[in-house]
């Protein structure tokens, strides 16, 4: 087990069947979900993988900013460019011990999350009460490892009263 002197976390929109992604994009537009993870993300480093970045289409900005990836030529102005999951983690985690940063953050998709899970300590989920036809899955959390340390439910009036929750959850 590799250890990490800052705490990873995991922060992730899921539908109820699972669904975190359609055709490189989210299913689904909350405003107030991307206010949210804005909010808990601002200033810290955030991890993700290159399909994501593309997704999002620059540099995150208030975050500094390590983008996975196999591809030895890809580069991109603004971002950090690992070619190796533990050597994108390590760097953040250098980069948020020089910032006093009290956590380094994996952003998707769902490979690093599934190679994080492991060294997660926190998650934030967004959970989103609505079945999506989806090509990316998040699974269900193992209540064995995880504790829902906090929920708040809303209706979304942008999105015909979709119902969603923003939950964390802590290692067991």
């Amino acid at each position: 087990m590799i250890n990490f002197k800052i705490p990873i976390s995991i922060i992730v929109a899921r539908a109820s069947n699972g669904v975190i992604g359609y055709q490189n994009s989210l299913p689904w537009h909350i405003p107030e979900d991307l206010k949210n993870f804005k909010k808990v993300t601002i200033g810290k480093p955030i991890v993700m993988g290159r399909k994501t970045f593309e997704s999002i289409g620059k540099p995150l900005m208030n975050r500094k900013n390590f983008v996975v990836t196999s591809q030895k030529d890809w580069f991109y102005e603004g971002v950090e460019i690992c070619n190796d999951l533990i050597v994108a983690l390590k760097s953040a985690e250098k980069h948020a011990l020089l910032t006093s940063c009290d956590e380094v953050f994996v952003i998707g998709g769902s490979s690093l999350y599934k190679n994080c899970i492991n060294f997660a300590k926190k998650i934030y989920l967004t959970e989103v009460y609505r079945n999506y036809i989806g090509d990316v899955w998040f699974k269900e959390l193992d209540k064995a490892l995880w504790t829902e340390i906090s929920s708040d439910f809303f209706i979304s009036n942008k999105n015909n009263n979709l119902e969603y929750a923003f939950k964390v959850f802590e290692r067991k």
